[in-house]
């Protein structure tokens, strides 16, 4: 497995899903009186349990692991030819997604109200790729010349997504902007020619 491959993929992945949603947002959210942050904040829910889902799978496959621990829940990844407990690096991410997840659950189910649009969007730009920053620094080196140097790949790539979280949250308490609640089947859409037309009532 080409590790650093596949940390550039997720990255990629990352651009790739917000290209997506704003031409969707762009094409289809006008008539329906949704923006790109009406969609993305919605979805940012679901890619934070997902995100907890891939992790698992890399540790299935022994990908993706941390450095030499003494630590009671190191695990040994024979399948790559180790012999020393490793950091399970997949688990920690994946609680980390997984508590994230939660979190947003509980704030829109309960506190919705109280956010406003581009807050989640924020929040899990901030939380997921600063807590995968944090857990880089105990990973392995996934190339040679990451050994030389200050920050790995991982977390250089991650910089940028953490700013674009902070300023979303700033952002989101500026303008103030509580559409959140607001769903397709209640936005403002242009009257049509139906409506005027006058309804017929059954005599029975």
């Amino acid at each position: 497995c080409d590790c650093s491959a596949a940390c550039g993929a997720s990255h990629g992945g990352a651009i790739a899903l917000l290209l997506a949603v704003w031409w969707f947002s762009a094409k289809y959210g006008k008539k329906e009186g949704i923006d790109f942050l009406w969609v993305i904040d919605r979805l940012c829910i679901a890619v934070a349990f997902a995100g907890c889902m891939i992790r698992l799978g890399n540790l299935f496959n022994s990908e993706i692991y941390g450095d030499e621990t003494s630590l009671p829940w190191g695990f040994i990844f024979d399948l790559r030819g180790e012999t020393v407990p490793k950091h399970p690096t997949q688990l920690y991410e994946a609680f980390s997604y997984l508590i994230l997840g939660i979190i947003m659950v509980l704030i829109y189910r309960y506190k919705a109200d109280r956010v406003y649009r581009g807050f989640f969007f924020g929040f899990f730009l901030l939380g997921c790729f600063g807590m995968r920053f944090l857990i880089e620094f105990i990973k392995e080196p996934q190339v040679g010349f990451e050994e030389s140097m200050v920050l790995d790949m991982g977390q250089l790539l991650s910089i940028p997504f953490i700013v674009a979280g902070v300023v979303m949250l700033v952002m989101s308490y500026v303008r103030k902007s509580p559409d959140l609640l607001v769903k397709p089947d209640n936005a403002v859409r242009k009257p049509s020619k139906k409506d005027d037309a006058p309804v017929a009532h059954s005599k029975f």
